[in-house]
């Protein structure tokens, strides 16, 4: 990827890959890749489709679990937090769904995430960068440690290293792919 990311700095208001033009080189280095697979290509999907299968095995806990601490939290992660897409969210989108996200994520002017509404995210758990599953508040982990929710928490915790597991068999899978193509 021709991409020179190591000089861009991230910000609250600056993220990787925001610029439209360097948008368009990821977006094409992304297919380019992605058509590159060869052999591997079943194999490489049955994996992003493993993935899927995991966000959507914990998608309603998840949101259950926004439903009960969000609407209360005073310092609401998606009002604050930097997330982007990085190249296992994207490899991932495309292998799963064939597309990519038409822009990078981006802050509104009050610096909440651009898919943040009233009623929680607008994007379905398998196209939010993984970041957003990945992170559990405190406010969450200690609801997730109580007795009732005790069994929940285990759950969650071990999709989501499945699913890290995952997105990096997939990553890898890809660049072996590639390079030896």
């Amino acid at each position: 990827m021709n991409c020179r990311t190591e000089n861009v700095p991230l910000s609250r208001n600056r993220l990787m890959w925001q610029d439209d033009e360097i948008w368009l080189q990821v977006e094409y280095s992304v297919r380019q890749i992605c058509s590159s697979l060869g052999k591997q290509n079943g194999i490489i999907r049955a994996v992003a489709e493993d993935i899927a299968a995991g966000y959507a095995a914990i998608d309603s806990n998840l949101e259950r679990l926004c439903g009960q601490t969000c609407a209360c939290c005073r310092d609401v992660c998606c009002m604050k937090a930097t997330v982007w897409y990085d190249l296992r969210d994207l490899l991932f989108l495309y292998l799963f769904s064939g597309s990519l996200p038409a822009t990078q994520i981006h802050r509104n002017s009050d610096h909440s995430c651009s898919h943040l509404s009233l009623a929680g995210c607008l994007l379905a758990r398998h196209d939010r960068p993984f970041i957003c599953t990945w992170y559990i508040c405190s406010m969450q982990k200690s609801l997730l440690e109580t007795q009732v929710e005790r069994s929940c928490g285990i759950f969650i915790s071990q999709k989501i290293s499945e699913i890290q597991r995952q997105r990096k068999l997939l990553e890898d899978l890809c660049i072996a792919a590639v390079t030896c193509s």
